[in-house]
């Protein structure tokens, strides 16, 4: 079907989709499933969702894509829009730490003043049904047994005999990631002994002063960035390393925001042609670690020809 409007002339292969640019730049685009594609042919026009570029704006088959055919433009569809970034899945963590602390301070109270609807408590902890008294010695005598208590309790005692002993074959690749959910957002440490930042752009950052900033150097911030333009561009994404500059071994990285809720990382991987091991060790993630929507994780890729 035949658009009564007219197609931009951008020098594009006959296989990407002609309408598919940059926001600010519609003549030129990301030859790749990029967070920067935008499609000109919807009004306004709007970044489009990842795995439909890498199914149609960069594939022959953009002829057969519903905004492709329009006859006249309009909105793009949600269900091919780019997901706008936000702090969503902070903000549930911040809810959850919140719920947990109220509760944790009406138990407290509910023991210390025998209310009768608090449930039956651990035997640990029968020493708060014991009559209140007022002196500031008896109460810094309850803080000393609930603090001990609650250690021995969270410290489970393993037999000797039931320890895993490490084998000698065992890949030094392997992360050693930690048992806390670890936040995976813009700005946040990501990884374990070499760490990175992912950054967004604001106007008037450089090179210098992120290398200043996170004691490292442009030439380093450089070598780990896949996809990195000069001069830097608002709201383009940067990776940075922290507090060294020695990345002659490693690959560079790709920022890569998850689009959907309670992804295994290891359907990720297989989803984008990467190691596993390889997420996981950059990452700081284990094999069985899920990920959720809106969080941010490093892609290794393979070095970019100069």
């Amino acid at each position: 079907m035949e658009s009564n409007l007219e197609s931009p002339s951008n020098g594009k292969s006959n296989r990407i989709c002609p309408y598919l640019g940059l926001e600010e730049d519609p003549a030129t685009y990301s030859d790749f499933p990029s967070r920067w594609n935008a499609c000109h042919r919807a009004s306004p026009s709007a970044i489009v969702k990842l795995s439909h570029q890498r199914e149609f704006c960069l594939q022959p088959e953009h002829e057969d894509c519903p905004v492709y055919k329009w006859q006249a433009s309009q909105r793009l569809p949600k269900s091919i829009k780019y997901p706008k970034k936000g702090s969503s899945q902070k903000l549930k963590k911040v809810l959850k730490i919140t719920v947990v602390a109220i509760f944790s301070s009406l138990i407290f109270f509910g023991i210390l003043f025998r209310q009768s609807w608090m449930p039956r408590l651990p035997e640990w902890l029968s020493f708060f049904s014991q009559s209140t008294q007022s002196s500031p010695q008896y109460v810094e005598q309850l803080k000393t047994k609930f603090i001990t208590a609650t250690k021995e309790e969270k410290t489970p005692v393993v037999p000797s005999s039931t320890l895993i002993q490490p084998s000698e074959s065992a890949t030094s690749i392997e992360p050693s990631p930690t048992l806390i959910d670890p936040i995976l957002a813009l700005d946040t440490p990501i990884g374990d002994k070499i760490q990175f930042i992912i950054h967004q752009v604001a106007e008037g950052e450089s090179l210098q002063i992120f290398a200043t900033q996170y004691n490292t150097s442009i030439e380093a911030i450089k070598a780990v960035n896949y996809d990195l333009i000069a001069p830097l561009w608002v709201n383009w994404l940067v990776i940075i390393p922290i507090n060294t500059t020695a990345v002659s071994d490693l690959p560079t990285f790709e920022a890569h925001q998850v689009e959907e809720e309670d992804t295994p990382i290891r359907i990720l991987s297989e989803k984008l042609s990467v190691v596993l091991e390889k997420i996981m060790l950059y990452n700081n993630l284990d094999s069985e670690h899920i990920l959720h929507r809106g969080e941010w994780i490093l892609i290794p890729r393979e070095q970019s020809e100069p």
